[in-house]
């Protein structure tokens, strides 16, 4: 069966959001970005360069900012690089801040 025109730019997408966020994914999310994206998607994450280079050098200030924007009341959340809005409750983003603040290996996210 062959690609249709928008199977290939769906493929050409996931490997350009699989390259936005980790810079460099293994190889086998290059030539079928399908398994990797899957694990990624639907999920609030910092890829590993934003986490390495920018948030773990100021956690207390992310964390106050953190714990402030989740004490709004607010049920989505427009991300920077991705379509929006997206659903998200003060909860969950408390919860994905809170686990930020804890990570203490990015590169065990998915990749």
């Amino acid at each position: 069966m062959q690609d249709t025109d928008d199977d290939i730019l769906s493929r050409g997408w996931k490997r350009i959001c699989l390259f936005a966020l980790f810079i460099a994914p293994d190889g086998g999310s290059i030539l079928d970005p399908e398994p990797s994206f899957q694990k990624i998607s639907g999920k609030w994450i910092v890829g590993p360069i934003i986490y390495t280079l920018v948030l773990k050098n100021v956690q207390e200030d992310v964390g106050k900012w953190a714990q402030r924007v989740g004490r709004w009341n607010f049920t989505s959340v427009i991300p920077c690089h991705f379509q929006g809005p997206a659903p998200a409750t003060p909860r969950e983003f408390r919860e994905v801040s809170h686990g930020l603040l804890l990570l203490s290996d990015p590169s065990s996210q998915p990749n």
